[in-house]
């Protein structure tokens, strides 16, 4: 691979996942009916356990079970930016990240490594939207032999 073959290749993926995020209005609603359920009092454990679609996490309530702190390169940046944002027991909105819509709550902050769950809305695959239109317009061809 090249430089550029890499760059063309990235650019590629950030805009499959940015087309996802839109495009997956169903996992979008399942977020916004989770956080409200959250917002009117609910049980975050509770609803992580019932909604969530993390396997690893969703057992113990949504808890990531490790030490995060701000160099932590195993959670997407966004889900780091939103949970530095948070006190303890205090819980985000919907954030999206490039797979999935996530909620997080902080449950201890020890000088700046924090303890916090989260209920993962996973984002469809981009083929399930590429592949109905691949199919209507079927093959292309860019040059003729």
């Amino acid at each position: 691979w090249s430089v550029s073959d890499f760059r063309r290749e990235l650019q590629s993926e950030l805009l499959a996942q940015k087309v996802v995020a839109t495009l997956d209005t169903e996992a979008r609603s399942r977020a916004d009916s989770v956080l409200a359920q959250l917002q009117a009092g609910g049980d975050f454990a509770a609803l992580a356990a019932e909604y969530s679609d993390e396997a690893s996490t969703k057992a113990n309530g949504g808890e990531y079970g490790i030490d995060i702190q701000r160099t932590n390169r195993d959670i997407s940046p966004q889900i780091i930016d939103a949970l530095f944002q948070l006190q303890p027991g205090e819980i985000s909105g919907v954030v999206t990240t490039p797979t999935s819509h996530e909620i997080v709550k902080v449950l201890e902050n020890n000088n700046g490594t924090l303890r916090a769950a989260h209920i993962v809305i996973d984002l469809k695959p981009i083929s399930i939207y590429t592949d109905k239109v691949a199919e209507e317009q079927g093959d292309t061809r860019f040059i003729n032999l």
